[in-house]
């Protein structure tokens, strides 16, 4: 990574020149990013990014890494400029041998990492979670969220230290796979609340809809889940539309219905909260591309769509996070995928009217993953699959800050 770091730098330079910053005039020194930190946090060994979670001094990474036979979810604890404070600990013990796509929330004294099991056949598998301290120690024993045909898990921290946990749920009708979507109070005990998830999907459950890709948030009072809906076989597949429902913290249903218009094309919604309303943004295809919009979602479910970022060519991998300001990254380019982002204030305003380069152009990164980078605003780390053309897959981080605008 140290290659990667030298680049970063070179890059900033440039962002510094060419950012202009809306309703503040020219851009200057002071409007552009900076990087800080930045290193190898997994091994070229074919380790995906997984999740990030700041606890308020430090960060927690998690990713799967492969072994033979199975894999390990991994972590390591970062600094605020995503520098290491360790070694790579083990969070998944060996007995699960096929674990995949880990996310990780804090609650204000422990992390909540979930993941879900391939059973090595159908890819789908139960829902598992296990609790880390801050100081990066197992806490209690791995236990079960969702048994069954479950995937691509979801996790945010709400009230009394409780956890929101959403994942998507497989049923088999007439030969075809369709996806639902669940979720399920955890406490901050590492207790799994009720017998079973609850279905949040919109559509009967009799409907041939695939429901994915679920992502939450917490506002203080409630959740807001966001997810891919979309009727099988239709023109743009799972990209049809997005959905969502806000869930209290009792886990009383308060709303649900659409977000996007009904036939945008809507690529793995995320979502964020400043505290009070909830930022959802997604990379929507259009006719010369995929443009990168913003939902903002208040607690009354007052929506306001608008776009962050327009231009030809293929985006795709959104993350958001919150710190004084939303930022939000995607990756670039199908084939020769870089990071880019743009900063969004809580009143829609888009601070960065260019794309906001994080990395080299002959980069190939993907899969951005984003959480505050310290207590100072506008400052975010951020961990990304890096795919060389001639080596596994490695995952790396890098920091960056703004001055507050």
């Amino acid at each position: 990574m140290a290659s990667n770091v030298q680049r970063l730098a070179a890059a900033a330079a440039l962002v510094v020149a060419t950012v202009v910053v809306l309703g503040g005039g020219a851009a200057h020194a002071a409007s552009g990013p900076k990087f800080v930190g930045g290193q190898e946090v997994a091994p070229y060994v074919g380790s995906f990014a997984g999740g990030l979670s700041y606890n308020g001094t430090k960060t927690l990474a998690v990713w799967t890494q492969p072994r033979k036979p199975g894999a390990l979810v991994r972590g390591r604890l970062l600094a605020p400029d995503t520098t290491s404070q360790g070694d790579a600990f083990s969070i998944s013990s060996s007995a699960f041998s096929h674990p995949l796509g880990p996310k990780v929330a804090w609650n204000g004294s422990s992390w909540l990492v979930v993941w879900w099991l391939d059973d090595g056949s159908s890819g789908y598998g139960p829902v598992v979670g296990q609790r880390v301290s801050g100081d990066g120690q197992r806490v209690g024993d791995t236990f079960t969220i969702a048994s069954g045909a479950e995937a691509d898990p979801a996790v945010a921290a709400g009230a009394n230290g409780d956890f929101y946990v959403t994942w998507t749920d497989h049923v088999t009708v007439q030969g075809i796979t369709y996806g639902d979507i669940y979720g399920r109070r955890v406490t901050s005990a590492g207790t799994p609340v009720g017998s079973a998830g609850t279905r949040l999907s919109i559509d009967p459950a009799s409907a041939s809809t695939n429901d994915e890709g679920s992502h939450v948030a917490w506002n203080g009072s409630s959740y807001l889940v966001v997810w891919d809906a979309s009727g099988f076989g239709t023109g743009m597949g799972r990209y049809a539309r997005t959905a969502a429902s806000q869930r209290a913290a009792n886990g009383s249903l308060l709303h649900s219905g659409l977000l996007s218009p009904v036939g945008i094309g809507v690529n793995f919604p995320v979502v964020a909260s400043d505290g009070h309303d909830f930022l959802v943004a997604s990379a929507d295809h259009s006719e010369t591309g995929t443009d990168i919009f913003g939902i903002r979602v208040t607690n009354a479910f007052a929506k306001t769509r608008f776009p962050i970022h327009q231009g030809t060519g293929f985006r795709g991998d959104v993350a958001i996070g919150f710190n004084g300001v939303y930022l939000v990254a995607w990756a670039d380019a199908l084939g020769s995928n870089r990071l880019s982002a743009a900063r969004v204030k809580s009143d829609d305003t888009v601070l960065d009217d260019h794309a906001v380069p994080l990395d080299d152009a002959d980069e190939h990164h993907v899969g951005p993953v984003l959480a505050p980078g310290g207590a100072k605003a506008s400052t975010f780390s951020l961990i990304y699959t890096d795919e060389p053309s001639a080596s596994p897959t490695g995952v790396g981080a890098i920091g960056v800050q703004w001055s507050p605008k």
